[in-house]
C-alpha cells in the first residue's frame, strides 16, 4: 500500500511486537501499514471520531485484514486496556493534548514504548517528559510537502538532555538530533529564526517585546549554525 514520509517513519520507530494502538488515527492507515510491513499482529485504531472510525473499518476491508486492523471509538489511551498493546502511536496533534493523553492513562502509557509526533507545543511536551520520569530514546525528522515534522521514542527512563544546547532552547531542541547535527533540525532552526526575525520588523509593540523576537530570532539563528557543524562533523567520522 501506499504510504507517506511521516507515516513511513513512525511505523519504523514502532517495535516489532504483537499489537500496536495508534491514537487519533484517522484514516487507520498507520495501522493498515505496519500489519502489511508485518511489524504487527494486530493493530488497534483509535479516534475519537465516528466517522474516522468508519474509515478504518472501510480501509480494514478494502484490504481484507478486518480480523487484523481493529477500528475502536474511543478518547485516546482510556480506551486501550493494560497489557493489551506492545506500543503505541500517538502522532498528529499538538503536544498539549499528546500530554494529556499520556496523563489519562498512565497504567498504559507508563508501560509500553510511545512513539510521540507532535504538530506544535514541542517545548511544552518535553518539558513534560523530563518532570514525569520519561526518556528519550530515539528522534527523527522528516520533510512532507515542505513541512519538517519531529518524531520521537519515549519509555519510563532518565530524561537525557545534551549538555550545550543552548539554556533557551533546550525544550525546543531533541538532544538525538543535536547531536548529529540533523540536517532537517538545521533547516527548522533556520526557518523558527527567520519566523522571529520578521515578526519583530512587523510588531507594533514596546521595544522590550521587540526585542525579545530579536533575541529569539538570534538565539535560534546561532544554534543553526552550531548544529550545522556538528552534522558536518558527523559525517566525517
Amino acid at each position: 500500500m501506499r504510504t507517506t514520509a511521516r507515516l513511513t517513519a513512525l511505523a519504523e520507530m514502532l517495535p516489532n511486537v504483537d499489537a500496536i494502538a495508534d491514537v487519533g488515527s484517522d484514516h487507520g492507515l498507520l495501522c493498515a501499514y505496519m500489519l502489511t510491513i508485518g511489524k504487527c499482529k494486530k493493530a488497534i485504531a483509535v479516534d475519537i471520531s465516528t466517522s474516522a472510525v468508519e474509515k478504518a473499518s472501510l480501509l480494514a476491508r478494502s484490504l481484507g485484514i478486518e480480523d487484523s486492523l481493529i477500528p475502536r471509538l474511543g478518547d485516546g489511551l482510556l480506551s486501550i486496556s493494560p497489557g493489551e498493546v506492545g506500543a503505541a502511536a500517538i502522532a498528529g496533534m499538538g503536544g498539549r493534548l499528546i500530554v494529556s493523553i499520556i496523563n489519562s492513562s498512565p497504567k498504559v502509557s507508563q508501560r509500553i514504548p510511545l512513539v510521540l509526533q507532535p504538530m506544535q507545543q514541542i517545548g511544552e511536551l518535553r518539558r513534560f517528559l523530563k518532570a514525569n520520569g520519561f526518556a528519550v530514546t530515539e528522534e527523527r525528522m522528516v520533510k512532507e510537502n515542505g513541512r519538517i515534522f519531529e518524531m520521537m521514542t519515549v519509555e519510563q527512563g532518565q530524561y537525557k538532555q545534551a549538555a550545550d544546547i543552548p539554556k533557551e532552547l533546550e525544550d525546543e531542541i531533541g538532544s538525538f538530533l543535536w547531536e548529529r547535527g540533523d540536517p532537517l533540525l538545521c533547516e527548522s532552526l533556520r526557518r523558527s529564526a527567520k519566523a522571529f526575525k520578521r515578526a519583530a520588523s512587523e510588531a507594533r509593540a514596546p521595544d522590550e517585546i521587540v526585542r525579545g523576537l530579536e533575541e529569539k530570532s538570534e538565539a535560534y539563528f546561532s544554534a543553526a549554525v552550531v548544529a550545522e557543524a556538528k552534522g558536518r562533523h558527523h559525517v566525517h567520522n
